[in-house]
């Protein structure tokens, strides 16, 4: 297993390093041919020859330009390090005491709907049962009150009370303040209002116009 972990870190490392790996080689050939004329004094000839031509432009000094300015371009692309990318901390949401629901009550409740057959309560009790829910799931009294409620306002409700209160804690743990956050990222599969989550958030904190935000949206 130990092995198995170094090699993919060895084959990790060459990935995202190959413009080094390739750019050292290249660099080591090219001082070994300078060497090699400087010794057979064939580069002081060359340096001469390129002095003592007269053009109106220079052929051979443009090209040494232009290999100087390729060189420098390949170092600052592929030798300049990336700047690596760290999970500093995370927060979730805990839900507030009375929004504990027992799991028992889902399938009655949704019985007296009247909108569901016996055969779809039956496969809800199947899904029900073997997601792993237990009888401290969280959820909005909202949706289990009478009547039920699953309008735009309390869905947006939703998503503030759960939302907010985890970016609040999460931005106390890190010592972060709103102004210093550079991209805020969004994702939900079923509520995408208008204006957008990622928005939402960047107004509540109060975080600066030039906070770039991306809503994700959709399964």
């Amino acid at each position: 297993m130990g092995t198995m972990s170094s090699g993919k870190r060895l084959y990790s490392n060459i990935v995202n390093n190959i413009g080094k790996v390739l750019f050292i080689p290249l660099l080591a050939v090219l001082l070994v041919c300078l060497q090699s004329l400087h010794t057979q004094d064939e580069l002081k000839q060359y340096v001469d020859l390129v002095l003592n031509t007269s053009m109106s432009v220079n052929v051979a000094v443009f090209g040494v330009l232009a290999a100087v300015t390729v060189a420098s371009l390949l170092s600052y692309t592929f030798a300049t390090p990336k700047l690596p990318v760290y999970l500093v901390d995370f927060a979730v949401h805990k839900g507030l005491e009375e929004w504990k629901f027992c799991k028992d009550l889902f399938i009655p409740m949704s019985a007296q709907t009247g909108r569901f057959t016996d055969d779809e309560l039956d496969f809800q009790k199947k899904i029900l049962y073997r997601s792993g829910l237990g009888d401290e799931t969280y959820v909005p009294p909202w949706l289990y009150s009478k009547p039920q409620y699953f309008d735009y306002a309390h869905a947006r409700k939703e998503f503030e009370v759960t939302c907010f209160t985890a970016i609040r804690d999460l931005l106390n743990k890190t010592g972060v303040q709103p102004r210093q956050i550079g991209v805020v990222i969004t994702n939900s599969s079923l509520f995408n209002p208008t204006p957008s989550l990622s928005a939402t958030i960047m107004n509540h904190f109060k975080m600066p116009h030039s906070t770039l935000n991306y809503n994700l949206g959709g399964m």
